[in-house]
């Protein structure tokens, strides 16, 4: 079946409720294509939704982000994380808005008056507008009609005083928006959670595309290798697919990262990680 085919397929409803127990969170929903999801996940046949129901509900434990990167990999092929945002609530933008300025001065057009015209002659923009306050204020657009424009504009009057003299602008607290980059653990933490989204759904190259990222995460970044150790070898239920991973990390850069700090700490500590180490890699 052709991509064009999966978008011009009917549509389903993914649900991810709102995580128990959160003091702050909402469900999410997302609208996909039936057929890529049939023929690329589980997910549908998991959810145990009939070929006619347009709304499949995950688990509330479901990652929002993590199921976000899902999404995208089965439409692109890959995924990218998502920034980290911190919002500021306290930002106050000084400053009134230059529209407001003009409007404030009757210096702004109306609706349903003619368009503005260009004087080639006179290199100058001509509107058809007239303040309603200053009524002195005309353009040449009836004579630039008729094809008898002034050949000099009219002087500029003096600034008057504003109809709206009572009002002033409102200057309304802004939202700033500041980008908070997201760290290598938390990096880590995400490439995890979509790894685990993809074994659980059995979504087609992804379990592959997030080890992949997780490794280049590791070598650029080897203080984090310690983490990874932490996370795979330290749950009661053994995913031998994660322990080779790990173990392949470290086999294939072993010249680099036998020399970090990190992986002195994880000699010391020994346990299975060291053992497994010590079974495949040479030189040890």
């Amino acid at each position: 079946m052709s991509f064009a085919s999966f978008l011009s397929s009917p549509t389903v409803q993914i649900r991810i409720p709102a995580p128990p127990h959160a003091e702050a969170g909402e469900e999410k929903f997302y609208t996909v294509h039936r057929s890529l999801l049939k023929s690329n996940t589980n997910i549908i046949s998991t959810g145990s939704i009939k070929s006619r129901d347009t709304l499949c509900t995950l688990p509330s434990t479901t990652s929002p982000a993590a199921f976000e990167a899902l999404l995208e990999h089965l439409y692109t092929g890959n995924y990218s994380l998502q920034e980290e945002y911190e919002f500021v609530s306290d930002a106050v933008d000084n400053s009134s808005s230059p529209v407001l300025q003009a409007a404030m001065k009757g210096a702004i057009g109306v609706w349903n008056k003619p368009a503005a015209v260009h004087d080639d002659g006179a290199r100058r923009n001509l509107s058809s507008y007239e303040s309603n306050i200053v009524p002195t204020i005309r353009s040449s657009y009836a004579a630039v009609a008729a094809g008898t424009a002034a050949a000099t504009p009219a002087a500029a009057p003096t600034t008057p005083t504003s109809q709206f003299s009572t009002h002033e602008p409102v200057l309304t607290k802004q939202t700033q928006k500041i980008v908070k980059r997201s760290s290598p653990e938390t990096r880590l933490a995400s490439h995890l959670e979509v790894y685990d989204l993809a074994r659980r759904y059995t979504v087609k190259n992804l379990t592959s595309v997030s080890l992949e990222n997780i490794k280049n995460e590791v070598v650029s970044t080897p203080e984090i290798l310690h983490e990874l150790v932490r996370v795979v070898y330290g749950t009661k239920q053994k995913n031998e697919e994660l322990r080779a991973f790990v173990v392949a990390i470290v086999k294939d850069h072993w010249e680099s990262l036998r020399h970090e700090k990190v992986f002195a700490l994880l000699l010391k500590e020994g346990g299975e990680f060291v053992l497994d180490v010590f079974s495949n890699v040479k030189g040890f």
